[in-house]
């Protein structure tokens, strides 16, 4: 399977066997040639999604369920952005947990691959579980992308509240679901450790109800996509600007400028803007750059590793297109601090895409919170130069500024080894 990403369940190989079976033919017995095949995918020790649902009032906490809920939204997005694949049979068992609580989209056994430019298709056979599958594929044979928004819907208000709900048979579903699911998570909330950010947890519970009722609107046409809900989670998390021109991001391993990647916009031109990763600890970091829509750009490298105090400028490419894209893209930078000094070395690039895979995978098994994880907001219009001037700047002069205390540094080792 070409699928890899962190919340799709490993594809690892496949078994074949071939043994003979004595089956009747034309009235005569004979041996036949059967082949079995047997699927071979990652163990995900925590079991289905299923197991670990449970009411607002006990289980998992609310950090917990949140890291699931954008765990999902974000696998779904890389089968409908990056691969054109409808899973057509989204359900708690069908989302694995391994034992850090990341979730894993797995069973793709009536999925369906979509050309580019296909957005629908008629089936003649309804298959799924009753209860995630949408209106107008269990009415009329529709399928398409919403199909999968209306089962991740009712997911997301699953995991928030622990009850199985059918929305198209509550027509009051509006103000009995959201005002509930607020209340019941609000007195969680106030009862919780007072180390708690209160505030930003209760507008995720809110943002989350929103979306859930959204995707689950008898009209298909008026559910969001993936990507929407993408932006409307990040929008939620995002905290405000310190202040007025704020292009640079700091982690407790990388410094990101810009924060927001500006092409200015021409009519079938390539178009590049440079993303600069600063690296001022004394380890190395690694780094993977994944974009939603990977038709639409290109870069010499998606992933690699900034040396110890050094900086690392990635030149993100617009390809060439007649007009500016209508949706707002986004790319997901992650990034990891390597432990081992062999690790990640000496690599061809030719065998980068599966060793850095295989690194962060390792590392996420290690525990949370070793992934960091960025998502980047991508604007494309005519206007969009004046902002990379200026990030264009502040990197010079930040650069310059490492330079000079990298070597005022140096001069005083000199001086400190000459004296003794």
């Amino acid at each position: 399977m070409r699928c890899k990403h962190k919340n799709i369940v490993r594809f690892l190989g496949y078994c074949t066997n071939t043994h003979g079976k004595v089956m009747e033919h034309n009235g005569k017995y004979v041996i036949a040639d059967v082949r079995e095949r047997i699927l071979c995918f990652e163990f995900i020790r925590y079991g289905s999604l299923r197991i670990h649902l449970s009411d607002e009032s006990n289980g998992l906490g609310w950090h917990e369920r949140y890291r699931i809920i954008k765990g999902v939204c974000q696998g779904l997005h890389y089968l409908h952005e990056n691969q054109n694949i409808i899973h057509l049979d989204l359900k708690p068992e069908n989302i694995l947990l391994n034992q850090n609580m990341v979730p894993k989209i797995s069973d793709f056994g009536l999925s369906r691959l979509f050309d580019q430019e296909q957005t629908r298709a008629v089936t003649t056979k309804i298959r799924g579980t009753r209860g995630y599958i949408a209106p107008e594929y269990l009415d009329n044979s529709i399928i398409s992308f919403k199909s999968d928004i209306y089962s991740l819907g009712v997911i997301i208000l699953e995991i928030m509240t622990g009850k199985k709900t059918e929305p198209r048979i509550e027509n009051v579903r509006t103000s009995l679901i959201y005002f509930h699911g607020l209340e019941n998570w609000k007195n969680r909330l106030q009862t919780s450790s007072s180390d708690s950010p209160l505030e930003a947890y209760y507008n995720q519970v809110k943002r989350c109800l929103e979306i859930a009722l959204k995707c689950t609107q008898f009209n298909r046409d008026r559910r969001p996509t993936i990507g929407e809900i993408i932006n409307m989670l990040n929008n939620t998390d995002r905290r405000p600007a310190t202040g007025e021109n704020e292009t640079v991001t700091s982690t407790e391993l990388l410094e990101i400028q810009p924060l927001e990647l500006r092409f200015p916009f021409k009519a079938n031109v390539p178009i590049a803007c440079p993303l600069h990763l600063t690296n001022r600890s004394d380890q190395r970091v690694a780094f993977r750059f994944q974009p939603g829509n990977p038709g639409r750009y290109f870069t010499e490298w998606l992933c690699g590793v900034v040396p110890p105090r050094s900086t690392y400028t990635l030149n993100v490419t617009m390809k060439e297109q007649q007009q500016p894209p209508m949706e707002q893209d986004q790319f997901l930078l992650e990034h990891s601090r390597i432990m081992d000094d062999v690790k990640l070395k000496y690599i061809s690039q030719g065998e980068a895409d599966n060793e850095f895979d295989n690194f962060f995978l390792e590392v996420e098994e290690m525990g949370p919170g070793r992934v960091h994880e960025l998502m980047l907001i991508v604007h494309c219009s005519p206007q969009a130069e004046t902002s990379s001037e200026v990030s264009l700047v502040n990197y010079i002069y930040e650069s310059v500024h490492c330079a000079t205390r990298n070597y005022l540094l140096f001069l005083e080792r000199i001086r400190c080894y000459t004296v003794n």
